[in-house]
């Protein structure tokens, strides 16, 4: 582990003295030497002159001591690094600092972050800003708090020669309510944590990148939108927004779903910045009964909080055109709708995924259509089968090298007269296709997810061709949730449920299926460490026995393993990439976190 970088020190103010020279004009206090000059001619005959008579120095009187002033401290402005301590990041460079930054009322708000970089960086080098997605709006849900998990992505992104910059926005980690999807907030935390790292010792210059994804795609755009009034003095290069929220009415839809714990922390978080917005209007008193949660726990905990409420159990009526609010909430998601002003004179590129079920990606198209007419210069990249977050994980090397370009000068090639030319096959090949023949299994899956699945006969093994799935055990019932088609491994299942006659049987068949995956190559032998490392039973949390990839990521707001994984319940098996949701042993765990994945 190489050496962290310690605390920078804090620079000294500089005491400019200042020295009175007092002077008394009195005659009777000063005496002042008469200065005679003498021309002595080549040809004049020398001469001696009377000695000048001068009068005794009268008794002075003593000068007072020069005063010190010191110089006034400058007056704390946004920006202004507050402290750094060092993080463990590996063979990276890494600090949780604090910084000031212009808060939604205005005022200077404390504001605290991450700060990412290769060890040596050589003098001004650029500055990634990286806005994370949703995590929460309690303090315990600041990507500095729970470092290094939720840190995935900026530390990758250092780790390609960046300095990068990652801030958790006003109110996650500090005090105050984080105002989720507040943008111009959201923009002035990510533009001050660039001021801020330049006052780091780290040789960073004043030109820069933003880079977001969803809430953080959201940041981006506001903050590109922000830069040339409120950060003048910084040279932004480019923005990058991965699946940004691009439709803040359209976020109230999800209220009476099992996707409504995005709707209900915004409203929160916008009824605490907006003074005008009362909860009551819009919310019935078992909702906002709910509401605390928002301050004391993550996304995972407030989706799970408000599952039991249908829509007539959320809403007040009177705040509401059907589905659509009215009043102050409407104008207040309008008003922080990103898109409202062009980002002048900068590239812009969206990266989204076109099998992304929380953003959706027309949504990003018009997103793009309205920037493109105020003349902002925006490429949209779409990756076939990417969902909502690991696209980003996708298209990192292609990113970087935009990013790179851009910090490099290179202009942007393409822009908003860009069609992706395979866009009409990509649309093709996102439809989910009816992989499963057959009926609803009537019984034969656990209680409340019969609904999400249907009978197949087709045999798992084909995700590992030349393998007999399960050691030959046979599934009593078997079924799957979503056919997904990966562009680097080929279709797969993206959630499936084996059930065995016993847990015993099911154990059996678990340790098989996970020795033949390895033999084939679907996952790395559990002694190595290219994927992570496999550990049947390590956590007790995913049910009786799991193996799969410990390096874990998010999606819709839920932990997942990026790697498949198998989870045995009892004498079930569920398994998929998806297979870290089902954090508990509990058929409605499982449920609910397939219907907020799924959009069900």
């Amino acid at each position: 582990m190489k050496r962290l970088i310690g605390p920078l020190m804090a620079f000294a103010l500089v005491a400019a003295a200042c020295s009175d020279s007092a002077t008394d004009s009195s005659p009777d206090t000063t005496a002042t030497a008469a200065v005679t000059t003498t021309t002595i001619s080549e040809t004049a005959p020398a001469t001696t002159s009377p000695a000048v008579a001068t009068a005794p120095a009268p008794a002075t009187t003593e000068a007072p001591a020069p005063t010190t002033t010191e110089a006034p401290p400058a007056e704390p402005a946004a920006g202004d690094l507050v402290s750094a301590e060092p993080v463990d990041a590996g063979e990276l460079n890494g600090w949780r600092i604090t910084y000031l930054s212009t808060g939604v009322q205005g005022d200077l708000v404390e504001v605290s972050g991450l700060v990412f970089a290769p060890p040596g960086m050589p003098a001004n080098s650029p500055v990634v800003s990286w806005a994370h997605g949703t995590t929460g709006v309690a303090d315990v849900c600041a990507p500095s708090a729970t470092h290094p998990v939720g840190s995935e992505i900026p530390m990758a992104i250092a780790a390609a020669d960046h300095i990068v910059a990652a801030t958790d926005y006003e109110g996650l980690g500090t005090p105050g309510v984080h105002p989720y999807l507040v943008g111009p907030s959201e923009g002035r935390s990510t533009l001050d944590i660039v001021r801020a790292v330049r006052q780091m010792e780290l040789g960073a210059s004043d030109r820069y990148v933003v880079w977001g994804l969803s809430q953080g795609g959201h940041a981006a755009l506001w903050a590109g939108q922000l830069a040339a009034s409120y950060a003048p003095e910084l040279d932004l290069a480019g923005v990058v927004a991965a699946a940004p929220a691009a439709d803040m009415s359209g976020l109230m839809d999800t209220v009476g779903t099992t996707a409504q714990g995005f709707a209900v922390m915004a409203a929160f978080a916008m009824a605490a910045a907006y003074d005008d917005l009362d909860l009551e209007d819009y919310f019935s008193a078992a909702a906002i009964d709910q509401m605390g949660i928002v301050e004391e726990a993550c996304l995972g905990a407030v989706f799970e909080a408000f599952f039991g409420l249908d829509d007539s159990a959320m809403r007040n009526p009177d705040g509401w055109d059907g589905i659509k609010p009215v009043g102050p909430l409407a104008e207040v998601l309008a008003a922080n709708q990103a898109g409202g002003a062009p980002i002048a004179d900068v590239p812009v590129l969206f990266v989204q995924g076109w099998a992304d079920a929380v953003v959706l990606p027309e949504l990003v198209r018009d997103l793009q259509g309205v920037y493109c007419s105020q003349g902002t210069q925006v490429t949209l990249e779409v990756y076939p089968n990417g969902g909502h977050v690991d696209t980003t994980f996708t298209s990192m090397e292609d990113t970087l090298g935009w990013v790179a370009d851009r910090l490099n000068g290179v202009a942007e090639p393409h822009g908003c007269d860009y069609v992706d030319p395979d866009l009409a096959e990509i649309e093709a090949a996102a439809q989910t296709p009816a992989a499963f023949a057959g009926t609803l299994l009537e019984g034969s899956a656990p209680e409340g997810i019969d609904n999400l699945f249907s009978e197949t006969t087709t045999p798992i093994a084909e995700t590992c061709p030349g393998t007999a799935a399960f050691g030959g055990a046979e599934p009593t019932a078997y079924s799957g949730s979503v056919w997904v088609q990966d562009a680097t491994t080929g279709p797969f299942l993206d959630a499936w449920i084996a059930r065995f006659e016993s847990p015993e049987v099911a154990s059996m068949a678990l340790a098989d299926f996970q020795a033949e995956l390895i033999a084939c190559g679907e996952f790395v032998d559990p002694g190595t460490t290219a994927l992570g490392s496999f550990s049947p039973g390590a956590d007790p949390g995913l049910g009786d026995e799991s193996f799969g990839v410990d390096y874990a990521g998010n999606v819709a707001g839920f932990p997942v393993n990026r790697y498949s994984a198998v989870v045995r319940i009892g004498d079930t098996l569920y398994g998929s990439g998806l297979a870290a949701l089902f954090t508990e042993p509990d058929v409605a765990a499982v449920m609910h976190t397939l219907n907020a994945i799924l959009g069900l």
